[in-house]
């Protein structure tokens, strides 16, 4: 199901070792680039977009009217994830480190912004955004200060937690043990695309069309 490719055609999606002068990968990993698309777009998107992906349409179905938190909300997964987060109409809380990336948000219709750098500002902004709410979702990737155990804290009863930071991760015992209401994922993109190839060329068939749709995702290439 995966498709030809003929020798020449400019491709898209998971090559380990792209970085040497040639790489081999599986069929599985790739498809067609789309005409409009730069190199830097194409090595970009895939692996943010397939990530996020997995994360909000198959482990914890996001969808409209939905509280979830973005940490790291101006990287490349975190570009993406507001993004589909918004278009989903899910209402959406971000972390960022700096003042000019916080400013990035705000002008990608963002309203709830905080820091990424303390835990304590942290805690005490989203208690104020939230209002006695309780979040649906949280997609980290920070392992610092406590932003785990206290993003953990702010989801509600059934609240759903993906995890695609590879540093400091719980595993699932310590979570049902001390966070029993909580649904826990780790998400490894690498390791589905590795172990699960044709789960891996759907998602990256759904980039290629929403691309042909003419969504543009917000990630400045540089």
């Amino acid at each position: 199901g995966a498709g030809s490719l003929l020798c020449g055609d400019r491709v898209m999606g998971l090559v380990p070792g792209c970085l040497c002068t040639y790489a081999t990968t599986m069929r599985q990993r790739l498809v067609p680039r789309p005409a409009a698309w730069t190199a830097a777009a194409a090595a970009a998107l895939p692996l943010a977009y397939t990530t996020v992906d997995l994360a909000f349409r198959y482990l914890v179905q996001l969808k409209a009217g939905d509280r979830v938190l973005i940490h790291a909300a101006t990287g490349a997964v975190g570009a993406v994830a507001v993004f589909y987060a918004q278009r989903l109409g899910a209402v959406v809380y971000a972390t960022a480190g700096r003042e000019d990336k916080r400013e990035h948000l705000r002008g990608n219709g963002v309203d709830y912004i905080t820091t990424s750098r303390s835990g304590e500002q942290f805690e005490a902004d989203m208690e104020r955004f939230l209002a006695g709410r309780r979040l649906d979702v949280v997609l980290n990737s920070l392992s610092h200060d406590d932003y785990v155990g206290r993003s953990m804290r702010l989801l509600g009863p059934g609240g759903r937690f993906v995890e695609i930071g590879k540093t400091g991760a719980l595993t699932a015992e310590v979570v049902r043990n001390s966070f029993p209401e909580v649904c826990y994922h780790r998400l490894t993109t690498d390791t589905i695309a590795e172990q699960e190839p044709d789960k891996f060329q759907g998602l990256l068939q759904q980039l290629e069309s929403t691309m042909h749709l003419g969504e543009q995702l917000p990630l400045p290439m540089t």
